[in-house]
């Protein structure tokens, strides 16, 4: 996530969904009083997030990233088969323990061993509140990101022309 209460954008970063790509792409534009969360284990929901800033929370703009459950589903497979391949270069203990036990497991197997929701609606969840009200969050379609990120820097008050970093290996 990001929040840059200057610059009054906030960033809700849903897992496998170019996160660490726009968050990478926008860090140095961001002002002196971001609060930047990116790392595994770090995704917070939107009605996390305004609980943390409190009353900043409607003065900014606020985006998510979304693509279906089953993309996430399939990203987050060959992220763990890729890290496999290249589990030599894998600095973080716990990380590389959960690859090496999951790696050929398929992708409805390993996604059951993460627990996480298998279908779009308790997704929706991390832009809503827990009883689904609306928080405000703009949420733009992943397939389509290339073409928004212009509007999404206007938006959160850098360049618009500034590079949407590619840092992600595990397109198909």
């Amino acid at each position: 996530m990001i929040v840059d209460v200057q610059k009054r954008f906030v960033f809700v970063h849903i897992p496998r969904t170019a996160g660490i790509s726009v968050c990478m792409s926008l860090k140095p534009y961001v002002s002196s009083s971001v609060i930047f969360d990116t790392w595994i284990g770090r995704h917070r929901t939107a009605a996390e997030i305004k609980r943390l800033i409190g009353p900043v929370w409607d003065e900014c703009f606020r985006f998510c990233i979304w693509r279906p459950v089953s993309e996430i589903k399939e990203s987050f497979h060959r992220l763990v088969t890729q890290a496999w391949a290249m589990r030599e270069h894998i600095r973080d203990p716990l990380w590389l323990e959960f690859v090496s036990r999951t790696h050929e497991l398929s992708a409805d197997e390993l996604w059951a061993s993460i627990g996480w929701p298998s279908d779009d609606e308790p997704w929706r969840l991390l832009w809503l509140t827990d009883n689904g009200v609306d928080l405000g969050v703009t949420v733009y379609d992943f397939c389509n990101l290339r073409d928004a990120w212009p509007d999404i820097c206007g938006h959160c008050h850098v360049p618009t022309n500034i590079p949407l970093l590619h840092l992600n290996r595990t397109q198909r």
